[in-house]
C-alpha cells in the first residue's frame, strides 16, 4: 500500500547530479509511481538524517535541505520515510539519546508532511576492533543486549507514537539470518528464535489495541 519511490539519493550522488537534477528525478519517480499505482502512498526516504556525509562530499546535498525543497515546490508525493536506525559505527547508523531522536523527528515534522520511520537496533555489540565495533557505534545506558535492544524499542515507539505527524513505525529487521544494515538488529536470533524485542512489540501492539480514551466528554 505504499511505495517507497527513491531512497537517500541525496547522500548517494553517485552520477554527481546538480540540485536541480535530483529535484527532477524525485519529481519524475514519484509521478511515475502516481501513475502506476494510484491509491499507493507514495514515500521519500531520507538517509542519515543527521548529514554526516555532508561534509566529506560535495556532490551531495545536506538531507534537510533537499527535504524542504522537496516539499516546496510542489512535488506529488505522500510522506517523508526517516531512517533512523541506530548502533552502527556509519554514517547516519551512530548512535544517540533520545533527546537527539526526537529533535530530529520534530525538525521534519514542520515541513508539512506526514513521517514515516525505519528503525531497528542491535541486540549484541561487534567485537571491539571490527568494522562496526562499540567504540565507533557507541551503545545506549549500557553495553547492546537482547535486554538493552527492547528497552531502547519500548522507548523509541513511545516516543515517536507520541507525535501526531508520525503514521508508522517500521523495525526492518525481522531476523538475524538475514542481517540488514545493523548486525543482530531482527526481532528473532538466526535461529528463529524470538528475542525480548518481539515480546516488548507484541506487548506495544496489545496496550494499543486496548487502549481506552482517557478524555471524558459529556456527549
Amino acid at each position: 500500500r505504499s511505495w517507497v519511490v527513491l531512497s537517500g539519493i541525496h547522500a548517494e550522488n553517485h552520477f554527481r547530479m546538480n540540485f536541480e537534477q535530483l529535484l527532477e528525478l524525485t519529481r519524475l519517480a514519484s509521478m511515475r509511481a502516481k501513475q502506476l499505482c494510484p491509491r499507493a502512498s507514495t514515500l521519500i526516504e531520507i538517509t542519515c538524517p543527521w548529514g554526516e556525509y555532508y561534509a566529506l562530499n560535495p556532490y551531495t546535498i545536506n538531507p534537510y535541505l533537499y527535504a524542504d525543497m522537496v516539499a516546496q515546490i510542489g512535488i506529488n508525493f505522500d510522506a517523508f520515510a526517516l531512517d533512523l536506525r541506530t548502533g552502527a559505527a556509519r554514517q547516519g547508523n551512530y548512535t544517540r539519546d533520545f533527546f537527539q531522536i526526537s529533535s530530529q523527528v520534530d525538525r521534519y515534522a514542520v515541513l508539512g508532511k506526514p513521517l514515516h520511520l525505519f528503525t531497528c537496533a542491535p541486540s549484541a555489540s561487534e567485537p571491539v576492533g571490527s568494522a562496526e565495533d562499540e567504540t565507533g557505534a557507541g551503545y545506549w545506558v549500557s553495553k547492546w543486549s537482547p535486554e538493552t535492544q527492547a528497552r531502547w524499542m519500548r522507548k523509541f515507539y513511545k516516543m515517536g507514537l507520541s507525535k501526531p505527524v508520525v503514521e508508522s513505525i517500521t523495525w526492518t529487521t525481522l531476523s538475524d539470518a538475514h542481517p540488514g544494515a545493523i548486525p543482530h538488529a531482527g526481532l528473532f536470533t538466526g535461529e528463529w528464535t524470538s528475542k525480548p524485542a518481539f515480546a516488548a512489540m507484541r506487548d506495544l501492539q496489545r496496550g494499543l489495541t486496548q487502549a481506552k480514551p482517557s478524555v471524558k466528554t459529556d456527549f
